[in-house]
């Protein structure tokens, strides 16, 4: 079992990370900046690429570089009602796990997938967590970024 910790995303980190999982839909809108940057680039080529956009797949996740590595977990469908399952989150959870295997992250930062924008039961999504989590021998630490203090004890006891 890896170290564990939790603590809301917004306060101080208990441990140093690798990477910083996001929640993100299929359009990658949530982690959009809430202004769009002004552009040097041509209208009719900001037109082509809106027009040819693909969106992701659900369980997709997408890479940002830096310090640390975001890792968007693409959960939602923000056409579909509810925007987000079980099955949606376990997906990505295990493309989370396996794109820290191939960059050899072992340090997360994981919120509660699906639990804030679609309000997926806390339990469930911590049983996810647990099981996909168990099964990746190279994640040393997590951080569960929540301010559910009781959400450690349930991750612990769903350990498989």
């Amino acid at each position: 079992m890896p170290i564990l910790s939790v603590g809301p995303a917004s306060g101080p980190p208990p441990l140093t990370v690798d990477a910083v999982v996001l929640e993100e839909d299929r359009w990658l809108v949530l982690s959009a900046p809430p202004e769009v940057p002004e552009s040097r680039e041509h209208p009719l080529r900001l037109f082509t690429a809106l027009v040819e956009a693909e969106p992701a797949s659900l369980g997709d996740v997408v890479v940002r570089p830096g310090r640390p590595t975001r890792l968007l977990a693409v959960v939602h469908d923000l056409d579909r009602e509810p925007s987000c399952t079980l099955a949606d989150v376990r997906a990505a959870l295990e493309a989370v796990v396996r794109v820290c295997h191939e960059r050899g992250l072992h340090r997360l930062a994981l919120p509660l997938l699906g639990t804030a924008h679609a309000r997926l039961d806390r339990d469930a999504v911590l049983r996810e967590i647990a099981e996909v989590l168990a099964r990746a021998t190279h994640v040393q630490a997590v951080w569960l970024q929540t301010e559910d203090t009781e959400a450690l004890d349930l991750l612990r006891a769903a350990w498989p």
